[in-house]
This record gives structure tokens, sequence and C-alpha cells, in this order.
């Protein structure tokens, strides 16, 4: 019996000893190792942080409008995107993109703007946040010159990072930016408009055309401002140009909701929408008439004819020459590419650039 006790015990000391060893050992597995550690210090050290919370904020926030003219209710955003930037934003870079004080603010968005380029797995992790931001300092009534300035430059930088990384606008994403940035294209600074001109340039790079072209139509439709409608007429111009008409829109639907802009008053859209119709007619020709035609006043028609019978007149070998020498205004949004680069099938790197999806393909020069 006293030797049956004598085992328990030993056995009892020895499991003890295992025990202590595992305590021992799983404590030691807790102590951060030198290259935890450096990981942590390189990571903390980042103004943004990866992170996988961008599906589940596209899923709250995604039917959000952005396009606002209520102030208060752009105050209010402006709030809940910067408690939704406090978790991924480093500490100081926050303080200064929501301070009161527009250099500080500038001087956030430029340090921003600084590390982008080097850093594409933080940047397209938060994305969205980012596109927000940069469209309510858009809408903001109170947004200084500057901030506006800075806010454009980091979305060219954005943008240049998504074509260096073969990323494309999610929806939601699309969706945040482009209305605002077509609705804001009037602006009365002519530093500005050229700003937002080059980032709808770079952001048919990584959006598919026909997507902007719905986007452009939506805003020419429905925008008060009359030199916003002209300049995003402008753009659609020239897309359809580029690109041809059927490529960007299906002509029976989107023609005759744009028949209205010939008879605008303001000269800068009337003419904007006949260098529209003129580029729709180089792209499909006399067709045109059979989406339009029961839609037009006789007087709009008859200003619309004489703006085609240039087009009519002019040889096809020297049409392109032509109409940059009658429309020298009309901005091409789109950079020439080839026939093949077309056709070529794309992908969207989603969070952390693990996943793809296909999905329509961006025309990109």
């Amino acid at each position: 019996s006293a030797e049956v006790v004598g085992e328990a015990k030993a056995a009892g000391g020895d499991a003890g000893a295992g025990s202590a060893g595992g305590k021992a050992s799983k404590a030691a597995s807790l102590e951060p190792t030198p290259a935890a550690e450096a990981s942590t210090a390189d990571e903390s050290g980042k103004l943004l942080r990866c992170n996988r919370g961008k599906d589940l904020r596209e899923k709250k926030n995604g039917k959000t409008k952005w396009v606002l003219e209520d102030a208060k209710e752009v105050e209010e955003l402006i709030v809940l995107v910067k408690e939704q930037m406090e978790k991924e934003t480093e500490g100081q870079l926050h303080s200064k993109l929501f301070n009161k004080d527009f250099k500080k603010q500038v001087d956030g968005i430029k340090e921003l703007t600084a590390f982008a380029p080097q850093h594409a797995p933080e940047v397209i992790d938060n994305l969205d946040l980012l596109l927000r931001m940069c469209s309510l300092r858009m809408v903001q009534k109170s947004c200084n010159t500057s901030v506006l300035l800075a806010v454009l430059e980091l979305l060219k930088a954005l943008t240049d990072l998504c074509v260096a990384n073969t990323y494309y606008l999610t929806e939601s994403e699309a969706a945040v930016i482009l209305p605002v940035l077509l609705q804001e294209m009037g602006s009365n600074n002519e530093s500005i408009r050229g700003q937002m001109r080059e980032v709808v340039k770079k952001t048919t790079q990584v959006y598919p055309a026909s997507k902007m072209f719905s986007f452009a139509m939506d805003a020419a439709l429905s925008t008060r401002n009359q030199r916003s409608k002209a300049e995003v007429l402008a753009e659609m111009a020239a897309l359809v140009d580029r690109l041809g008409l059927d490529q960007v829109c299906v002509p029976c639907k989107a023609l005759p909701m744009m028949a209205s802009m010939i008879g605008e008053r303001d000269s800068l859209v009337r003419n904007a929408a006949c260098d529209f119709f003129a580029a729709a007619y180089s792209s499909i020709g006399d067709k045109i008439w059979k989406y339009i035609d029961k839609k037009l006043e006789p007087k709009d028609k008859d200003i619309l004819e004489a703006r085609l019978k240039k087009v009519k007149n002019v040889p096809p070998a020297a049409a392109p020459a032509a109409k940059q020498a009658a429309a020298a205004d009309v901005r091409r949004s789109m950079p020439e590419m080839a026939a093949a680069e077309k056709a070529a099938p794309a992908v969207r790197a989603s969070v952390n650039l693990e996943a793809v999806r296909t999905m329509e393909t961006p025309q990109r020069g």
C-alpha cells in the first residue's frame, strides 16, 4: 500500500512537472519574437493599417448618397467617416485630416498622397474610406480651395496606384466618387476644373467605360449647374468619339434621353449637346434620327442638322483633324489603345489583393 502511494505521488510529481513545463512552454510561445516585434513596430509606423473591414463597410454604407446640398448632412457624414477612419489611421494623421484648421487638413492629405504609391495593400484596404473623405470634402460648402486641390492630387495618386496594381473600382467605390466628381466639374475655378478633368480621365482606366458613361448621363440630366452639364456632355462625347457609341451605351435608350439637351437655353450646354450628337453621328450615322427625331422640336432639329452637316461634309480620312479644330474644348478622356487590348480580360482585386473576381473590362490606354 505504501508502495502504491509512493508511485502515485511520483506520478503526480511527474505530471506536475509536465504541467509546469507546458505552462512554461506556452508562456514562452506567447512572448513576442524579435521578428514579430519588428513587424508590429513597422505596422504601427504606417499611416494606414491593413484591415478586412471594407466589405462590411460597403454593406452598411452602400446606399448612402454622396452628392449632397444639405450642409448638416455633409457634416454628419464627415463625423461618421472620421469615426470609421480612426481605427485604421495613424493618430497624428487622423488628427490632421479632420482638423478644423485648413492648413493641417492640407498637410494630412499631402502625407497620404506621398504615402500611397509604396503602400498598395494598406491603401486598397482603406480605399473606400479615402474616397468617402475626398467626396465629402468636395461637397462641403466651407471647403477651402487649397484643401480641394490637395484632395484632387490625392485622387490622382490613388488612381495611379490602382492602375499600377491592376485594381478596378468596386461598384460601391465608384458610386462614392464618380457622381461627386461629375457634379463638381462646373467649378468657377479654372484650376480646380482642370484638375477634375484629369481625375475623370484617369478614372476611365480603373472603371468600365460603359458604366462611366451611365454615371455621366445621370449627372448631365440631374445637375442644375449649367457649366457642369456642359463639362459632362464633353466627357460623354469624348467617350463616344474614342470608343464608339455601341461600346459605351445602348443607343435606343441613351439618345432619346439626351435629345432635350439640344433645346437648352444655355449656349455652353447646347453646343456641348450638339458635339455629343455629332460624335454619335460619326459612330452610327443616320441611325441617330431613328432614336431622336420625334423627341426634337423643329427649331432644335434645325440646329442639330446644321451641326451634323459639318460632320457629313468632312472626308473620312480628315475627320479626326477637323473634329479637333471644330471642337478644341472637347477633351479626349480615353487614351488611344489597340483593339486587342480592348478585348483583354480584366480582374478586380479585392481586400488585401487576395481574391479576384471577373468583371466587365474597363478601357485602358
